[in-house]
């Protein structure tokens, strides 16, 4: 997502040519090939070849998609080897720190679009690819969007409530930990998005 070149044809030898934040996202979960990398990504490293046994398909295939998200910005090289005279690569899912409200003010306008997109794709990633899976549709799935039409009183409320929230989750995370560690309980990974943001186009209050 570092690129703020704008989409263009594509170059010689069959080269993408960089894209904006706005067009990398889209192409790099337009395709279930790279959902699947950008979902195992999200878990750790892997090289080529890694993915490749794990989505059933040649080195060379994926080699192609890992090229395109990684000229992107959608990817990082996450370690390099020198291996029988060749570099062997590592890949990995775009590094996110948690930044606070004071961190995130301090940033540049491109800074926090950059690292509000790396964030969109890779939860996104992750509800494409459990949408294919059908896990998305199990019934004790919960998934809702709404707007809300505040004042500045209740955006600070709104903003306050969405922090209790996520504190909140990693208290119950660290509960589930602690009594996994007794019982040997095998756990379920869950995948929560939150985004509280105003939208991108005004509307006439639906009060």
């Amino acid at each position: 997502m570092a690129s703020t070149k704008a989409k263009g044809q594509k170059g010689k030898k069959g080269r993408r040519p960089k894209e904006s934040i706005e067009t990398a996202i889209p192409y790099a979960l337009g395709h279930e090939t790279r959902v699947e990398i950008l979902m195992a990504l999200n878990e750790g490293l892997f090289t080529a070849q890694e993915l490749a046994d794990r989505l059933g398909q040649t080195a060379s295939y994926v080699g192609n998609h890992l090229r395109w998200l990684l000229e992107d910005g959608s990817i990082e090289i996450g370690r390099k080897e020198v291996r029988g005279g060749t570099i062997q690569y590592w890949y990995k899912a775009v590094e996110i720190p948690v930044y606070t409200p004071e961190d995130a003010e301090k940033m540049t306008p491109l800074h926090r679009k950059v690292t509000v997109g790396a964030i969109t794709q890779a939860g996104f990633a992750e509800i494409l690819a459990a949408l294919s899976a059908g896990t998305l549709s199990e019934p004790d799935t919960i998934v809702y969007w709404d707007w809300y039409n505040l004042d500045a009183e209740g955006q600070k409320e709104l903003d306050a409530e969405s922090h209790r929230y996520l504190d909140r989750l990693r208290e119950i995370e660290a509960a589930s930990t602690n009594r996994r560690a007794k019982s040997g309980e095998d756990s379920k990974s869950m995948l929560v998005k939150l985004d509280v943001f105003p939208r991108a186009r005004k509307y006439k209050n639906h009060d």
